[in-house]
């Protein structure tokens, strides 16, 4: 009966242990600085719809200049990393990553220039 007791507190206590997520509404919009053919444009990071394995694909805004995805993301942090690549061309390389901070209500919203900090 004492194992059972044991047992049955070491399980609540690991239950409780769970962070609460959150739906998180992102739109990000990516601008490139100056006019280009595009074939390939994503974005990467951490969480999912998000993945550093897997771009997710942005849409033509304005065709060879201003892309955007909207996701939603389920989460209990506050905030994620993300790059983006167009052509299989990293932006930012050898630097950091770009920092999303989620709004705890509402749409979070991310406008960017391609490889510009």
């Amino acid at each position: 009966m004492k194992n059972f007791a044991f047992f049955f507190i070491l399980a609540l206590t690991l239950v409780s242990c769970v962070q609460k997520a959150y739906e998180r509404k992102v739109e990000l919009t990516l601008r490139l600085p100056k006019k280009q053919t595009v074939t390939t444009i994503g974005v990467y990071g951490s969480g999912n719809p998000l993945s550093w394995q897997q771009p997710l694909a942005l849409e033509p805004i304005i065709a060879d200049s201003v892309y955007r995805v909207t996701f939603t993301s389920k989460t209990g942090y506050l905030q994620t990393e993300l790059k983006f690549m167009v052509n299989d061309q990293w932006e930012l390389y050898n630097q950091p990553n770009r920092i999303l901070k989620y709004n705890t209500e509402g749409v979070t919203k991310m406008e960017v220039v391609f490889d510009r900090q």
